[in-house]
């Protein structure tokens, strides 16, 4: 555990920063010290820079879906004739190009599609979808009418890259050693609880068998008492045998 934890420590991320660029050290005596004016200074430069890199960070790129030139004339674009992330866009169309453009943004936008904006192109030609926040953008509807405002039938997908800060990875680590009963410390106390066991059974048997044996070792030293007994009368018979044959004599 330590080992990880120092190796995190002393690590460095994707872009090359480690934390004692930001003031944050290990000192000869292995204790973590912190240098307030190192962060400070850091804040002041970029403060989004450093929250990059100690809480991590989401960047959602702009999803674009480009329609091409709008024809003029009169368009009814009706229910299920056009439909953006699926909500129906319905308008009429009756002028030029350009006025007929400035008509269907002003639809689009009216119909307040979570995340969509519809813009117009330098010349008011053509529309531009675009989410900032990462959303897809699908387009399904009447290929014939769809091809008369610019668009075809399809989906453009959002995207966004997520950086992982270096305190979000500390405390997946040390969840990892101490929460659950795969982590380290979760591991370590089943194993403790099966040597408990194990010991238990150990010293039941154990004392089971010293048991029986101190059993067996009464029993025996109570017939060693017994035999013990009968020498000591036989010996004093025969004393008091050799005793009358010297008075005797």
């Amino acid at each position: 555990m330590k080992s990880m934890i120092n190796s995190q420590l002393l690590s460095v991320d994707e872009k090359g920063r480690s934390l004692v660029e930001y003031g944050i050290a290990l000192n000869d005596a292995g204790i973590l010290e912190f240098d307030k004016s190192i962060i400070d200074e850091k804040l002041s430069a970029d403060s989004k820079e450093v929250e990059s890199f100690f809480r991590g960070v989401t960047t959602v790129d702009t999803t674009l879906k480009v329609g091409s030139i709008i024809s003029a004339g009169v368009t009814d674009i009706t229910t299920g004739d056009f439909n953006i992330n699926g909500t129906d866009i319905v308008v009429s169309l009756t002028g030029t190009a350009s006025e007929n453009a400035i008509a269907l943004k002003n639809a689009i936008n009216s119909a307040n599609i979570s995340g969509i904006e519809a813009k117009l192109d330098n010349s008011n030609s053509y529309i531009v979808l675009k989410s900032s926040s990462g959303y897809d953008i699908e387009i399904t509807g009447d290929s014939v009418k769809l091809a008369s405002i610019g668009f075809s039938e399809g989906t453009v997908r959002g995207t966004s890259e997520t950086t992982t800060g270096v305190f979000s990875t500390f405390n997946d680590n040390l969840r990892n050693l101490l929460s659950g009963d795969n982590s380290t410390l979760g591991l370590l106390e089943k194993s403790l609880e099966n040597q408990k066991k194990s010991l238990e059974t150990e010293r039941i048997t154990t004392m089971t068998r010293l048991d029986a044996k101190y059993a067996t070792m009464v029993a025996r030293f109570a017939a060693y008492d017994g035999i013990i007994g009968q020498l000591n009368s036989q010996f004093q018979s025969l004393s008091m045998m050799i005793e009358a044959s010297y008075a005797d004599n």
